[in-house]
Protein backbone atom coordinates (compact mmCIF):
# COMPACT_ATOMS: atom_id res chain seq x y z
CA UNK A 1 0.00 0.00 0.00
CA UNK A 2 2.06 3.67 -1.13
CA UNK A 3 2.12 5.57 1.67
CA UNK A 4 0.26 9.55 1.19
CA UNK A 5 2.66 12.60 0.94
CA UNK A 6 2.80 14.80 4.20
CA UNK A 7 1.82 18.10 4.53
CA UNK A 8 5.07 19.46 4.05
CA UNK A 9 5.44 17.81 0.88
CA UNK A 10 2.20 19.11 -0.37
CA UNK A 11 2.98 22.20 0.80
CA UNK A 12 6.16 22.75 -1.27
CA UNK A 13 4.96 20.91 -4.35
CA UNK A 14 2.34 23.34 -4.31
CA UNK A 15 4.64 26.34 -3.80
CA UNK A 16 6.90 25.21 -6.25
CA UNK A 17 4.31 24.74 -9.09
CA UNK A 18 3.21 28.38 -8.59
CA UNK A 19 7.09 29.58 -8.64
CA UNK A 20 7.10 28.20 -11.91
CA UNK A 21 4.11 29.98 -13.06
CA UNK A 22 5.27 33.24 -11.56
CA UNK A 23 8.68 32.32 -13.20
CA UNK A 24 7.80 32.40 -17.12
CA UNK A 25 6.24 36.17 -16.53
CA UNK A 26 8.96 38.37 -16.31
CA UNK A 27 6.85 41.24 -14.38
CA UNK A 28 6.47 38.50 -11.51
CA UNK A 29 10.19 37.14 -11.77
CA UNK A 30 10.62 39.48 -8.81
CA UNK A 31 7.78 37.77 -6.69
CA UNK A 32 8.97 34.30 -7.74
CA UNK A 33 12.42 35.58 -6.54
CA UNK A 34 11.12 36.68 -3.13
CA UNK A 35 9.25 34.13 -2.40
CA UNK A 36 12.22 31.88 -2.94
CA UNK A 37 14.26 33.48 -0.13
CA UNK A 38 10.95 33.60 2.43
CA UNK A 39 10.96 29.77 1.82
CA UNK A 40 14.35 29.41 2.87
CA UNK A 41 14.38 31.51 5.88
CA UNK A 42 11.04 29.86 7.35
CA UNK A 43 11.08 26.46 5.91
CA UNK A 44 9.39 23.96 3.35
CA UNK A 45 5.95 24.25 5.05
CA UNK A 46 5.54 27.44 6.27
CA UNK A 47 4.88 29.03 2.67
CA UNK A 48 1.63 27.73 1.68
CA UNK A 49 -0.67 28.68 -0.90
CA UNK A 50 -4.33 30.42 -0.04
CA UNK A 51 -7.61 29.04 -1.28
CA UNK A 52 -10.24 30.77 -0.54
CA UNK A 53 -13.84 29.60 0.03
CA UNK A 54 -16.10 28.35 -1.91
CA UNK A 55 -17.72 31.91 -1.99
CA UNK A 56 -14.88 33.42 -2.02
CA UNK A 57 -12.43 35.24 -4.68
CA UNK A 58 -12.71 34.53 -8.26
CA UNK A 59 -10.50 31.81 -9.48
CA UNK A 60 -9.94 34.14 -12.36
CA UNK A 61 -8.51 36.63 -9.52
CA UNK A 62 -4.82 37.80 -10.71
CA UNK A 63 -3.45 38.12 -7.18
CA UNK A 64 -0.71 36.29 -5.43
CA UNK A 65 -1.88 35.32 -1.99
CA UNK A 66 -0.25 32.63 0.20
CA UNK A 67 0.04 31.90 4.04
CA UNK A 68 3.07 32.30 6.57
CA UNK A 69 3.34 30.20 9.32
CA UNK A 70 6.40 32.08 11.59
CA UNK A 71 7.36 30.84 15.32
CA UNK A 72 7.78 33.79 17.59
CA UNK A 73 11.35 34.60 19.25
CA UNK A 74 13.26 32.47 21.76
CA UNK A 75 11.39 32.20 24.58
CA UNK A 76 8.31 31.70 23.29
CA UNK A 77 9.61 29.45 19.94
CA UNK A 78 5.90 27.13 20.74
CA UNK A 79 3.84 29.89 19.66
CA UNK A 80 3.16 30.42 16.17
CA UNK A 81 1.59 33.29 14.52
CA UNK A 82 -0.40 32.91 10.54
CA UNK A 83 -0.31 35.73 8.08
CA UNK A 84 -1.89 35.94 4.96
CA UNK A 85 0.07 37.80 2.54
CA UNK A 86 -1.92 39.26 -0.54
CA UNK A 87 0.17 40.58 -3.85
CA UNK A 88 -1.82 42.87 -6.31
CA UNK A 89 -0.79 42.54 -9.85
CA UNK A 90 1.08 45.93 -9.50
CA UNK A 91 3.56 44.77 -6.87
CA UNK A 92 6.01 45.55 -6.05
CA UNK A 93 6.04 48.09 -8.99
CA UNK A 94 3.57 50.36 -7.78
CA UNK A 95 1.67 48.96 -4.83
CA UNK A 96 2.83 47.67 -1.47
CA UNK A 97 1.32 44.14 -0.33
CA UNK A 98 -1.01 43.45 2.31
CA UNK A 99 -0.55 41.82 5.35
CA UNK A 100 -3.68 40.17 7.89
CA UNK A 101 -3.32 38.25 10.42
CA UNK A 102 -5.05 34.89 10.68
CA UNK A 103 -4.23 33.35 13.95
CA UNK A 104 -7.49 34.24 15.86
CA UNK A 105 -5.42 33.17 19.15
CA UNK A 106 -2.00 33.91 20.12
CA UNK A 107 -0.44 31.35 22.51
CA UNK A 108 -3.96 30.98 24.87
CA UNK A 109 -5.15 34.79 23.96
CA UNK A 110 -7.08 36.00 21.88
CA UNK A 111 -5.93 38.34 19.39
CA UNK A 112 -7.83 41.65 19.55
CA UNK A 113 -9.13 44.11 17.22
CA UNK A 114 -6.11 46.39 17.99
CA UNK A 115 -3.11 43.85 16.89
CA UNK A 116 -5.68 42.91 13.68
CA UNK A 117 -5.77 46.65 12.05
CA UNK A 118 -1.82 47.46 13.30
CA UNK A 119 -1.27 44.29 10.78
CA UNK A 120 -4.01 45.38 8.01
CA UNK A 121 -2.12 49.12 8.06
CA UNK A 122 1.85 47.63 7.85
CA UNK A 123 2.67 49.53 4.92
CA UNK A 124 0.42 52.31 4.95
CA UNK A 125 1.13 53.66 8.89
CA UNK A 126 3.37 55.91 9.72
CA UNK A 127 4.32 53.45 12.44
CA UNK A 128 4.43 50.58 9.75
CA UNK A 129 6.93 49.34 7.44
CA UNK A 130 8.22 51.98 4.61
CA UNK A 131 7.65 50.87 1.10
CA UNK A 132 9.36 52.39 -2.19
CA UNK A 133 8.27 51.47 -5.66
CA UNK A 134 10.35 48.46 -7.65
CA UNK A 135 10.98 47.20 -4.07
CA UNK A 136 10.15 43.91 -2.40
CA UNK A 137 9.31 44.13 0.84
CA UNK A 138 7.27 41.00 2.45
CA UNK A 139 9.91 39.93 4.25
CA UNK A 140 10.33 42.88 6.19
CA UNK A 141 6.84 43.39 6.84
CA UNK A 142 6.91 39.86 8.39
CA UNK A 143 9.37 41.09 10.47
CA UNK A 144 7.58 43.42 11.52
CA UNK A 145 4.23 41.86 12.22
CA UNK A 146 6.33 39.04 14.38
CA UNK A 147 8.13 41.93 16.51
CA UNK A 148 4.07 43.22 17.13
CA UNK A 149 2.90 39.98 17.93
CA UNK A 150 5.46 39.49 20.49
CA UNK A 151 5.41 42.53 22.18
CA UNK A 152 1.55 42.04 22.30
CA UNK A 153 2.00 38.31 24.02
CA UNK A 154 4.64 39.53 25.98
CA UNK A 155 2.59 41.77 27.48
CA UNK A 156 -0.17 39.50 27.82
CA UNK A 157 1.86 37.14 29.36
CA UNK A 158 3.04 40.19 32.33
CA UNK A 159 -0.22 41.62 33.16
CA UNK A 160 -1.26 37.62 34.10
CA UNK A 161 1.71 37.45 36.20
CA UNK A 162 1.05 41.00 37.67
CA UNK A 163 -2.45 40.07 38.25
CA UNK A 164 -0.96 36.57 40.11
CA UNK A 165 1.40 38.65 41.95
CA UNK A 166 -1.29 40.88 43.30
CA UNK A 167 -3.54 38.47 44.37
CA UNK A 168 -1.25 36.44 45.90
CA UNK A 169 0.42 39.51 47.79
CA UNK A 170 -4.06 40.31 48.80
CA UNK A 171 -4.31 36.60 50.15
CA UNK A 172 -0.80 37.07 52.45
CA UNK A 173 -2.30 40.07 53.78
CA UNK A 174 -6.15 38.77 54.35
CA UNK A 175 -4.29 35.39 56.21
CA UNK A 176 -2.14 38.22 58.09
CA UNK A 177 -5.08 40.46 58.99
CA UNK A 178 -7.51 36.93 59.99
CA UNK A 179 -4.43 36.06 62.72
CA UNK A 180 -4.89 39.81 63.81
CA UNK A 181 -8.09 40.06 64.09
CA UNK A 182 -7.96 36.74 65.55
CA UNK A 183 -5.52 38.19 68.22
CA UNK A 184 -7.51 41.41 68.92
CA UNK A 185 -10.40 39.56 69.97
CA UNK A 186 -8.39 37.34 72.45
CA UNK A 187 -6.45 40.42 73.88
CA UNK A 188 -8.90 43.03 75.25
CA UNK A 189 -6.18 45.76 75.27
CA UNK A 190 -5.96 45.54 71.92
CA UNK A 191 -6.16 48.60 69.85
CA UNK A 192 -9.51 48.55 67.04
CA UNK A 193 -8.23 47.09 63.85
CA UNK A 194 -10.31 49.54 61.86
CA UNK A 195 -10.51 46.64 59.03
CA UNK A 196 -12.60 46.81 55.71
CA UNK A 197 -13.53 44.77 52.86
CA UNK A 198 -10.23 44.89 51.18
CA UNK A 199 -7.64 44.37 54.13
CA UNK A 200 -5.10 46.96 55.73
CA UNK A 201 -3.43 49.74 53.15
CA UNK A 202 -0.15 48.02 51.78
CA UNK A 203 2.97 50.69 52.86
CA UNK A 204 4.96 50.86 49.78
CA UNK A 205 9.09 50.38 49.88
CA UNK A 206 10.92 53.55 50.91
CA UNK A 207 11.88 55.72 49.08
CA UNK A 208 9.04 55.04 46.07
CA UNK A 209 6.62 58.16 45.31
CA UNK A 210 3.38 57.37 43.15
CA UNK A 211 2.28 59.96 40.82
CA UNK A 212 -0.96 59.96 39.98
CA UNK A 213 -2.51 61.82 36.53
CA UNK A 214 -5.41 63.56 35.96
CA UNK A 215 -8.46 61.58 35.00
CA UNK A 216 -9.71 60.63 31.80
CA UNK A 217 -13.01 60.33 31.38
CA UNK A 218 -14.64 57.92 28.16
CA UNK A 219 -18.41 57.12 27.58
CA UNK A 220 -18.97 57.65 31.29
CA UNK A 221 -15.54 55.96 32.74
CA UNK A 222 -12.69 57.46 34.46
CA UNK A 223 -8.96 55.99 33.43
CA UNK A 224 -6.47 57.36 35.67
CA UNK A 225 -2.77 56.50 35.25
CA UNK A 226 -0.28 56.08 38.01
CA UNK A 227 3.10 56.49 37.71
CA UNK A 228 6.35 55.92 40.27
CA UNK A 229 10.05 55.04 40.16
CA UNK A 230 11.20 51.36 41.52
CA UNK A 231 14.71 50.35 42.47
CA UNK A 232 14.19 46.65 42.31
CA UNK A 233 11.78 43.81 40.95
CA UNK A 234 10.83 42.67 43.89
CA UNK A 235 9.38 45.64 45.06
CA UNK A 236 6.56 45.36 42.01
CA UNK A 237 4.61 43.68 44.34
CA UNK A 238 4.41 45.30 46.93
CA UNK A 239 3.81 48.23 44.56
CA UNK A 240 0.89 46.52 43.15
CA UNK A 241 -0.44 45.27 46.48
CA UNK A 242 -0.68 48.92 47.79
CA UNK A 243 -2.50 50.34 44.68
CA UNK A 244 -5.28 47.55 45.40
CA UNK A 245 -5.50 48.09 48.54
CA UNK A 246 -7.16 51.28 47.49
CA UNK A 247 -10.85 51.04 47.43
CA UNK A 248 -12.03 52.77 44.04
CA UNK A 249 -8.89 51.04 42.12
CA UNK A 250 -9.96 47.32 44.01
CA UNK A 251 -13.86 47.36 43.15
CA UNK A 252 -12.70 49.04 39.37
CA UNK A 253 -15.22 47.55 36.57
CA UNK A 254 -12.45 47.98 33.65
CA UNK A 255 -9.44 45.27 33.99
CA UNK A 256 -6.06 46.88 35.77
CA UNK A 257 -3.28 47.42 32.93
CA UNK A 258 0.39 47.72 33.93
CA UNK A 259 3.65 47.72 33.27
CA UNK A 260 7.26 47.85 34.48
CA UNK A 261 11.28 48.08 33.78
CA UNK A 262 14.15 48.26 36.01
CA UNK A 263 18.26 47.41 35.68
CA UNK A 264 19.25 45.84 39.22
CA UNK A 265 22.86 44.00 39.28
CA UNK A 266 23.37 44.98 35.79
CA UNK A 267 20.50 43.19 34.27
CA UNK A 268 17.27 44.83 32.81
CA UNK A 269 14.20 43.11 33.82
CA UNK A 270 10.53 44.12 33.33
CA UNK A 271 7.03 42.60 33.11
Amino acid sequence: MSRSSSPTTDYAAELQNLLAELSQNPERESVASELEVLQSIYGDGAIRIWHPSSNGKSKNDANVRYEVVMSLPSPHEDISVKVLVSLPTTYPSSSPPQLQLLSRYIGSYGADSNLFGSILRTFISVNGVEWSEDTVCVFDGLQNVLDRCTAWYEERLSAEKAGKLVREELQDHGQANSVKNDSSNANTDDRPSGSNDIGVPTALPAGIQIHTAEPITDRKSAFVGRACRIHHPSEVPLVLAHLMSDRRIFRAAHPIINAWRCQADGILHQG
